[in-house]
This record gives structure tokens, C-alpha cells and sequence, in this order.
């Protein structure tokens, strides 16, 4: 899969989100994987994460305050389109970089509202590689620190090893359902249900890393 700069990946999350909310009846709808968030209180984290990121020493000047709480999701959409375009000029002034936490907090949300939403994430997302390189690196530090084997990940023609030494066994599967399993997305028995060499067990811990642990029941 072709990488996309990812001044443009946030840029379609952005996109993606503001159509997924089209239809205002989704705005207080509870999250399913974030149960304490509507999917209004989801789209100000998104703001706010954008927010701190902006707020870094290569600002020029203090973020645009934020909507106020009664704010509805089409202010609160508009802040956040402010500050990632600030963000983005910024990157193409070479004093700032869009790191890939950053993609990868928006796109694994993107997720989320889709759930809400009813509508599948395409196969063909630009935020996939990025994110898959955030997870993969997240799942290699809980296998090591974990004491566990090396797992060799791969999708289609894709292939990473996670964790140290030579893998002891293979796990298979659609990037985006790769990428909702690091994510705490996905229970163990949907982790189990992906394709393995061998029996997953051994590796079900260290789906739990950061603030990460699968639920105990699908939520998608």
C-alpha cells in the first residue's frame, strides 16, 4: 500500500469525520468503545488532542480557545479545522511535524464513530500504514517487555515482526481489523479469530499496552 504524507491522511480523517456526522442525530449517541463520550464529546477530543499538539514550542501563537461546552459538532468540527490547518502550514514551514500518534488517535477514532455510524472503514484508508506503524511498534514493547516470542504480523503482501529475535508464529488479517486489535478494539476471542499458525494464547497479554486492554465483550 502507497504511503500518503500525512498532512493529507489527517486531512481525509478530518474529512471522513465531518461527513460521518453529517446526520446530527448521531451526536449524543454514546461511543461504544469510549462509553463515557458521545460522539459529540469524541469529535471536542479530537479538537483537543489537535489542540496540544499545536500548543508545542513551534507555535507562533496561543491556540484559538475552544468552542464552549454547549457547542454543537459543527463548531466544534470548524475549531478543529483551524487549528489542523495552522498545524498544517506550519509542517510545510518545516517547524513542525505531524507525528504519527497524531494519525493515529484520529483515525482509530474515525473507527469508533463509524461503529455509531453504520458505515464500514474503506479498505483502502491512507491512515493505515501509519497507524499499523504506531501499533506494531506499541505491541513489539509490550511482547518484550512481557519476556514474549517475536510474532510476525502480515497482511496481504505486508509483513512486520514485533518483538525481539525470530518470530515464533504468524498472525494474518485485514489492516484495519490489525489495527482495531492493538487498539483495544476487539475482545480476545475476535483477536483468536484472526488467522494464526498456532494457538494465540500466548500472545493475548500483550494486546494490552498502554492505554489499550481489550473489551470484555465486542463492541463492533
Amino acid at each position: 500500500m502507497e504511503r500518503v504524507p500525512n498532512t493529507l491522511v489527517y486531512r481525509r480523517v478530518r474529512e471522513n469525520v465531518r461527513m460521518l456526522t453529517r446526520n446530527r442525530t448521531v451526536a449524543d449517541k454514546v461511543v461504544p468503545a469510549c462509553p463515557d463520550w458521545t460522539v459529540r464529546e469524541l469529535v471536542a477530543h479530537l479538537g483537543q488532542v489537535c489542540a496540544t499538539a499545536f500548543g508545542r514550542e513551534w507555535a507562533e501563537a496561543p491556540a484559538p480557545e475552544p468552542p464552549g461546552e454547549s457547542a454543537g459538532i459543527p463548531e466544534l468540527l470548524a475549531h478543529w479545522e483551524k487549528l489542523a490547518g495552522e498545524f498544517e502550514q506550519a509542517v510545510a514551514r518545516g517547524v513542525a511535524e505531524m507525528d504519527a500518534l497524531l494519525i493515529a488517535d484520529a483515525v482509530v477514532h474515525e473507527g469508533d464513530i463509524r461503529v455509531v455510524a453504520g458505515q464500514p472503514m474503506p479498505a483502502g484508508h491512507p491512515a493505515f500504514m501509519s497507524t499499523m506503524d504506531l501499533g506494531i511498534w506499541g505491541f513489539s514493547q509490550s511482547l518484550i517487555s512481557r519476556g514474549l516470542p517475536a510474532l510476525s504480523i502480515e497482511s496481504g503482501d505486508l509483513r512486520w515482526v514485533a518483538g525481539e529475535g525470530e518470530p515464533a508464529a504468524t498472525v494474518r488479517g485485514g489492516l484495519h481489523d490489525l489495527i482495531r486489535s492493538f487498539a483495544g478494539r476487539r475482545t480476545y476471542q475476535q483477536i483468536a479469530g484472526l488467522s494464526w499458525s498456532t494457538d494465540p494464547g500466548p500472545w493475548h497479554e500483550a494486546f494490552t499496552w498502554g492505554p489499550f486492554t481489550p473489551p470484555a465483550a465486542p463492541i463492533e
